[in-house]
């Protein structure tokens, strides 16, 4: 019995991370479908998703006080009836009001979830912290390859998007329900706070550490948004363009699977220099070829290459921490959300100021920067830092 609870208190943070991926795959694949049931274009709909970003970015960031204040167990299990409550309100929204209010419940949260589920990894697996949250991004990662199957299948074979939610509240309703037997493992008393003396402190890597964050979305999400019409644009059939995308992810999760599984002698800033060049370097040819093949292929390699960052970064940005305080987990998982939010904007008014050519080029700026500060400090910031030590 003891083994059966421990693998429900394990498998509690993936399940809820692979539910987020879900939700936020979901939302694109069935958006013609939506739209033609709530009788508007696909750009008004769009609109309306604008606010599930945003309701899922302000949940990653009041979880930051609630996790202080309310016991991880009671928090998913709020977080996990909120979702139910969104998801109901889905599927029986007959207005565009009640869209926007119900995706707005669902985000909220998404959100809780998503900070929670990385939250328990990096304090529950202090000793293994990249392994499990690559194994975590590997279960985003699975989720972002088969929602796109399931949800052609269902329309295929004539079921309704709300068929689909339905059935997702499966994920939700086990986490609850596992999460009323089990013990969470992260009590209040011993959870990590700020410090008495006022605003926690936090050495230089980690406010390195958000701001590689920010540009690691935000050149995932730019290369995912824009590649496909970058290829149509190049001459390419656009049903054939489309699985660039799909080969990408199935790389992620391949590279995710893999890092969950084996360590490396690298310290992990090195590792992210190797990363991020690796990442420079397939991006950079993608933009320069012109067959589609060899486009698939770089897009393989440039997934790959992708897959380990995340969690690398995050691992970074709580080096020498045993414990990880709600303020700086709660940071880390805000900067990436800006990233996401931050791209649809700036990428659009670079589209139609400069073109497709140039946009594609954001990601690989975003990851420049990346490369760039994991250079800076690895080789010459930390090393000049011993020196001044020795003296």
């Amino acid at each position: 019995m003891r083994g059966l609870a421990e693998k429900k208190q394990k498998s509690i943070p993936y399940l809820m991370f692979s539910y987020v991926g879900i939700i936020f795959i979901s939302l694109g694949t069935f958006k013609i479908e939506m739209a033609d049931n709530f009788g508007v274009d696909t750009s008004t709909l769009q609109y309306i998703f604008g606010f599930f970003s945003l309701f899922n970015m302000f949940g990653i960031f009041l979880n930051r006080y609630l996790l202080e204040r309310i016991s991880p167990k009671l928090e998913i299990i709020f977080a996990s009836f909120l979702i139910i409550t969104g998801v109901f309100g889905l599927i029986l929204s007959s207005t565009k009001s009640v869209l926007t209010c119900s995706l707005s419940v669902l985000a909220l949260g998404t959100g809780f979830y998503f900070s929670l589920s990385n939250y328990l990894v990096v304090n529950l697996n202090r000793m293994n912290r990249v392994k499990n949250l690559n194994f975590l991004h590997f279960c985003y990662a699975c989720a972002c390859i088969s929602t796109p199957v399931l949800a052609a299948f269902f329309v295929k074979a004539g079921f309704s998007w709300k068929t689909f939610y339905i059935l997702s509240i499966v994920f939700p309703a086990s986490v609850m329900m596992f999460s009323f037997k089990v013990d969470i493992g992260i009590n209040l008393d011993d959870a990590p706070k700020e410090s008495d003396g006022g605003r926690e402190r936090w050495p230089l890597l980690t406010y390195l550490a958000i701001i590689c964050l920010f540009s690691y979305v935000f050149s995932e999400m730019v290369f995912n948004f824009w590649i496909v019409e970058y290829l149509v644009q190049g001459g390419n059939d656009k049903e054939l363009a489309k699985l660039a995308i799909s080969i990408f992810w199935v790389a992620v999760a391949l590279g995710r699977f893999y890092n969950s599984r084996h360590t490396s002698s690298l310290g992990e800033l090195k590792r992210v220099v190797f990363t991020s060049a690796g990442s420079l370097a397939a991006y950079c040819f993608l933009l320069e070829v012109s067959s589609i093949s060899l486009s698939f292929i770089l897009a393989a390699v440039a997934g790959f290459f992708y897959s380990g960052m995340y969690a690398l970064i995050v691992s970074v940005g709580t080096l020498g921490k045993k414990k990880v305080s709600s303020l700086l987990a709660t940071s880390l998982m805000f900067s990436g959300s800006l990233g996401a939010i931050f791209v649809s904007p700036v990428t659009a008014s670079v589209k139609q100021a400069y073109g497709i050519n140039i946009t594609m080029r954001l990601g690989i700026l975003a990851m420049f920067i990346i490369f760039c500060i994991s250079v800076l400090y690895e080789f010459i910031f930390s090393r000049i830092s011993k020196e001044s030590l020795g003296r």
